[in-house]
């Protein structure tokens, strides 16, 4: 059993942990690996580093007073064009889940729908990208 949170980073704290884990955690990691192809070889595969981590999240935010908040709340962070932090913690304290994730995101994709005859209960699905920091080095 593991707690997912969502939290917004500085100067603002505030986080949402979702409601109703998943039944499951899609975590995707594609290799940065250049693809060539030479005239008399064929096709080749230069090994590059780990890309980014996608992880993606299908749930539902049930039906009660809170539901809209939770949309809304994801809807503010994409709009703020600014990284969030993902927090997966062993809700239980035993380990279990072997879950122990704390990193900037990107919320990449967050779609959500109602359905007929679970009025205000919101399905929804979350692509979080992890992010890095990068810039230009300031040599002094």
């Amino acid at each position: 059993m593991y707690k997912i949170a969502i939290k917004r980073e500085a100067p603002s704290t505030s986080y949402i942990v979702l409601p109703v884990n998943p039944e499951e955690l899609s975590v995707k990691v594609k290799g940065a690996n250049d693809h060539y192809d030479l005239l008399e070889i064929g096709a080749v595969i230069i090994p590059g580093g780990p890309g980014l981590r996608t992880f993606t999240i299908a749930s539902i935010f049930p039906s009660d007073r809170e539901s809209g908040n939770y949309v809304g709340y994801l809807e503010n962070l994409l709009a703020r064009k600014a990284p969030v932090r993902l927090i997966i913690t062993d809700a239980a304290g035993d380990k279990s889940s072997r879950l122990d994730i704390n990193l900037p995101v990107v919320i990449d994709r967050f779609d959500y729908r109602e359905r007929g005859g679970e009025i205000g209960a919101f399905f929804y699905e979350l692509d979080l990208v992890e992010y890095r920091e990068f810039g230009a080095e300031v040599i002094a």
